[in-house]
């Protein structure tokens, strides 16, 4: 047994090596904790949130100077554009220059654009909320939605799908700015228009594919530009993943386009129409020509 002793010593050694070598670098460890942390922040944002998505009973994009009344069908809330016959119905309405949200409840006025108001409590289980949001190319609305506590999609949420992290999704790209921030008019989930700006390229290689992917943001002030936005379709797009496509947002230094990205696909993710219809989600027209398994998956019932 003492001339195995030394044996068994090294063999112990080799198997404790191996396992460090198997271990992910502190870097990786670091950067998958991050992900799965914004993973739990986009569960509660999805249905435990007194604002969650999957809490809304219905949405409506108002023009300028627009009113909608909030209507109660059996403890479900839905918005009309036509006065109903009962006086007692809350309506909101939209200043001309966007910058108030007049809700009038009875016995009460508020302006939901007040940062000491919204959401406003209607009761303990409903609230209301508005913001400025574009309702066709070039255009600003008031997008007010009403939320219900007892909406049954909140219940029945389980959570999102992604694939593993995998830090082979991470790239390191060079950035082509466009010569300006022109518009770009893409298609919605809803069939209306939604206008960004095209910034330019990221050029790249991705599993020994070459890759050139346009770029968007949502101003054309390049002093206001704060991140960049890519809409994209791959080979898993409309299969293991959301048909319209999938979404990712890369923050760049405030009021100058950068040299350089560095993208981590792990955080792509599905518009939030992918779940509710109560949003105006751009259809994704630029294709990574290669399977691209990483981020958020199909939701279940989707296409």
């Amino acid at each position: 047994m003492r001339a195995l002793a030394p044996i068994l010593a090294a063999a112990l050694l080799m198997a404790g090596a191996a396992r460090a070598d198997a271990l992910p670098p502190p870097e990786i460890l670091e950067a998958e904790a991050k992900w799965q942390a914004e993973i739990a922040e986009a569960n509660e944002a999805y249905a435990a949130k007194p604002t969650a998505i999957l809490k809304i009973d219905d949405a409506i994009y108002l023009k300028p100077g627009e009113t909608a009344w909030l209507l109660n069908e059996g403890g479900t809330y839905a918005w009309s554009l036509s006065a109903p016959a009962s006086a007692e119905a809350p309506f909101v309405t939209a200043s001309e220059d966007l910058r108030h949200a007049q809700l009038d409840v009875p016995g009460a006025t508020v302006d939901l654009l007040d940062e000491g108001v919204a959401p406003y409590a209607l009761s303990e289980t409903v609230r209301v909320s508005a913001g400025v949001a574009q309702i066709e190319p070039g255009k600003d609305g008031m997008r007010i939605a009403v939320y219900n506590d007892a909406n049954p999609d909140a219940a029945a949420f389980t959570g999102l799908d992604y694939y593993p992290y995998d830090p082979s999704f991470v790239v390191e790209a060079a950035f082509q700015p466009a010569a300006k921030l022109e518009p770009k008019v893409f298609q919605t989930s809803r069939g209306w228009y939604k206008q960004f700006y095209y910034a330019g390229d990221a050029v790249f290689t991705l599993k020994d594919v070459a890759v050139r992917l346009p770029m968007y943001a949502g101003t054309d002030d390049p002093a206001e530009l704060d991140s960049l936005a890519a809409f994209i379709m791959d080979e898993t797009t409309g299969g293991e993943t959301y048909g319209v496509g999938r979404y990712i947002d890369v923050e760049v230094a405030k009021g100058a386009l950068p040299a350089a990205l560095t993208i981590d696909f792990n955080y792509l993710y599905n518009p939030n129409c992918a779940r509710s219809d109560h949003y105006n989600c751009p259809v994704a027209i630029d294709k990574v020509a290669l399977p691209v398994r990483a981020g958020e998956k199909k939701p279940a019932g989707h296409s």
